[in-house]
């Protein structure tokens, strides 16, 4: 008994020393870039990057605030809405957020921003972050200069005149973004 007991011991001493040596490095701060600013029409991006040592992105979320609504991938952005980005942040091995009991205790910045840090819903404060930050109300993107020819359209002052002398809106599709002139 006493040495079965003493063996015990010895084991639970060494279990002991085992989790006291394991290492991590602590984030203290997280910087996300590649988050563009919601614009109507504009779609909704779906990657944005981590520039952290020991995290990387695990997802991003974007808040329709206005609608109530998470969007999906294949949204676009609503004029004079209001949009959040939720980027769930996580710790590579050997890393671990910086914490308060089980509270994050990192501060965050998107786009050069100050954002908001919670505890990612079921995981723990260590392991999971989420970085939070809401966009002014969705405006329209202003485009400085365009270079655009129109087979059948000729420009006149501030307008298009099409040949039969009327003015005409009409719109143009690039990319991800869709312009309209009038």
């Amino acid at each position: 008994k006493k040495t079965f007991a003493m063996a015990l011991a010895f084991m639970l001493v060494c279990c002991l020393v085992a989790v006291s040596t394991h290492a991590t490095t602590q984030i203290s701060t997280v910087t996300i870039t590649n988050v563009p600013t919601p614009y109507a029409g504009s779609k909704v991006p779906v990657s944005a990057t981590v520039n952290t040592t020991g995290a990387q992105l695990y997802s991003l979320d974007w808040y329709d605030k206005t609608a109530g609504r998470f969007l999906e991938s294949t949204d676009h952005f609503i004029e004079n809405h209001v949009y959040e980005v939720q980027l769930w942040v996580e710790a590579l091995s050997g890393y671990e957020f910086r914490t308060n009991g089980s509270v994050p205790n990192v501060t965050a910045t998107v786009g050069g921003k100050t954002a908001t840090v919670s505890k990612a819903y079921e995981y723990q404060a260590w392991a999971m972050i989420v970085v939070s930050y809401t966009f002014e109300p969705c405006g329209k993107k202003e485009i400085k200069s365009a270079d655009i020819q129109l087979e059948g359209i000729t420009k006149l002052g501030n307008g298009l005149r099409v040949e039969q002398g009327r003015y005409v809106p009409f719109s143009i599709q690039s990319g991800d973004e869709k312009v309209m002139l009038y």
